[in-house]
């Protein structure tokens, strides 16, 4: 029988002579491994990708309208159509996987004062459009952004 690799207090760190540690990271696999294999589907066991798309966002920053001297912070905000929000993002670049349909995308930039962790400017550089996201595909969103003027998005 193999020895445990550590005990405290004269606790067995083992399970019939398995570390727990290799237990837990097993039992982390099989519950991965049903998680996934059910993933994209529904009770029913029948595939619903067309139910869901995915969303990449990323940033483009052009420095010919200046760049800001103590840095900034970018936010990417998605509401459905109706206005719930269901995505608030700082610094692209991210993905997500949402239900299909409406959705509006919007996005600003806080200047930092001072210090990017604590003290931001007020929001400005604002840009937003409309899309819609279908099943089963993949949609991207370029924030176009100088901070001498509006941002721009382009989706395709």
């Amino acid at each position: 029988m193999r020895r445990p690799l550590a005990r405290s207090k004269g606790v067995d760190n083992t399970h019939r002579g398995i570390p727990l540690v290799r237990i837990v990271f097993l039992a982390i696999c099989a519950v991965g491994a049903v998680v996934g294999s059910t993933a994209g589907a529904n009770d029913h066991g029948q595939q619903i990708s067309g139910t869901y798309g995915t969303m990449k966002v990323r940033e483009h920053f052009d420095p010919e309208g200046g760049i800001p001297i103590e840095g900034h912070v970018s936010f990417v905000v998605v509401r459905r159509a109706g206005g719930d929000q269901v995505l608030l993002r700082a610094q692209p670049p991210f993905e997500g996987t949402l239900h299909r349909g409406r959705y509006r995308v919007s996005s600003f930039m806080r200047t930092c004062s001072a210090n990017c962790g604590f003290l931001l400017d007020p929001p400005s550089n604002r840009c937003a459009g409309s899309l819609r996201l279908e099943g089963g595909t993949t949609t991207r969103i370029t924030v176009l952004r100088r901070a001498d003027r509006a941002c721009e998005l382009r989706v395709r």
